[in-house]
């Protein structure tokens, strides 16, 4: 393995960096016993804290398993630990306006890719899962908390329909980061008969295998929803 020198940033991200990149290119593989702290002391010739700095970091994006009285193992790739790192930063970020309107452009653009998928290519039942998420988010209209849930699980299944776990993990935690939204939104008189409406269209397009039509239904949606969350 290479070691190359280190420049003026601060030296526990430069050493995260430099075991990243060995992670990445394969030289460090899961399963993998990384070298012992001592053995990173001299190849990066830092402090023992500038060492445990770096590992920290490289455990917080989900790269290697850090447990006491044991050495440090490089990790298997995990949809969930990527979401959890980003889930931290995702909050504080939408925590100011700009960053609500980016995260609902972020959704907005991979829902409508992705109901562009579904509509031409879809299974029987792809195509039957969705239309029982519709039914019931009709049968909630009255019940705001059951209708936020059939309203996620319609979503959720179009998702499901593209066979893409890395999109459903997606959409999942942007789901949860948006759920604030859904909350306001579904407060507003009306909101709920109007993203049934909406659901209702998506739908359709669907079924009839439309993908221009699906992906102009989900957009009318998406933007809908997003205009009754900034009414004051």
């Amino acid at each position: 393995m290479g070691y190359k020198p280190l420049d003026r940033r601060r030296l526990s991200e430069q050493v995260c960096e430099q075991l990243e990149d060995m992670i990445a290119r394969g030289q460090l593989v899961p399963g993998d016993v990384m070298p012992s702290e001592k053995e990173l002391v001299s190849r990066f010739e830092v402090s023992r804290l500038t060492i445990r700095e770096a590992l920290l970091a490289l455990q917080q994006k989900g790269l290697v398993d850090i447990r006491n009285g044991e050495r440090v193992r490089v990790t298997e790739p995990s949809l969930d630990r990527m979401v959890a790192a980003l889930s931290g930063a995702a909050r504080l970020y939408l925590t100011h306006n700009a960053g609500i309107r980016d995260f609902q452009n972020l959704r907005r653009v991979i829902e409508i890719a992705v109901v562009r998928e579904v509509a031409g290519n879809h299974t029987p039942e792809d195509l039957s899962l969705i239309e029982a998420c519709l039914v019931a988010n009709q049968a909630a209209l009255t019940d705001p908390v059951r209708f936020a849930e059939t309203d996620v699980a319609f979503h959720e299944a179009i998702v499901k329909a593209a066979k893409s776990p890395l999109l459903s993990g997606l959409n999942q935690a942007l789901s949860g980061w948006l759920r604030g939204q859904r909350d306001v939104t579904l407060a507003h008189e009306g909101v709920a008969q109007a993203a049934f409406d909406g659901h209702a269209a998506i739908f359709e397009a669907i079924a009839a295998g439309n993908a221009n039509e699906a992906c102009d239904a989900m957009d009318r949606h998406l933007k809908a929803i997003e205009r009754f969350f900034w009414q004051p």
